[in-house]
């Protein structure tokens, strides 16, 4: 059982090194040996653990998605605030989470490796669904086809990862005015309208 243990330690702190150093440096730019330096294990134990690097970035991306998932949740509040609002919290949240948002927002449709495109995939799906049980609560889009919600969520989800990918060059203020005139043009394609105005 002490041993079980140790692995598990092991492994999490693996799964703790590597998350900086893929988003900093990109899958290609991420070495293995450095990840192991950082987790303060030998080269070889991240490979115990993980078949290679592909399997280990995947993971993490996997970790990724359900650590923003998780600080998504409390903001799911059941249609009590417009698409406006809700929208500018899913930004806020994940720009607070520079990691997530690099490894996310950088490895959907683009990575070569089919079991990296896959991992960015199945996290992406992840936040479509989520969002379109989001919109599920929304009036107009209550009665609505589950495509449509999917399609709006799609859409959703895209628009959030493009505003966060700008924020570094886009000043705040900018950014909110984006977010509330996306909200509001949604909210508007769906026949909603805004409870602010």
């Amino acid at each position: 059982m002490a041993h079980d243990r140790r692995k598990w330690k092991t492994r999490e702190r693996i799964l703790d090194a590597a998350p900086e150093l893929f988003s900093r440096r990109g899958f290609e730019g991420a070495r293995v040996v450095d990840i192991a330096r950082r987790a303060e294990v030998g080269h070889g134990t991240v490979f115990w653990h993980f078949v290679g690097k592909t399997q280990l970035y995947a993971h993490v991306l996997q970790l990724a998605g359900d650590r923003f998932l998780s600080a998504m949740r409390p903001h799911a509040d059941g249609g009590r605030a417009t698409l406006s609002e809700s929208l500018a919290r899913w930004v806020c949240v994940l720009g607070r989470d520079d990691e997530a948002s690099a490894l996310l927002g950088a490895e959907r449709g683009r990575h070569p490796d089919p079991a990296i495109a896959a991992a960015a995939e199945s996290v992406h799906g992840r936040l479509v669904d989520f969002r379109a049980r989001r919109l599920h609560g929304e009036g107009a889009l209550k009665a609505g086809s589950g495509l449509r919600r999917q399609a709006l969520a799609r859409l959703i989800v895209a628009a959030a990862w493009a505003m966060v990918a700008a924020s570094p060059e886009v000043p705040a203020a900018v950014r909110s005015a984006l977010v509330a005139d996306f909200g509001t043009a949604v909210e508007r394609m769906t026949g909603r309208h805004d409870r602010s105005g």
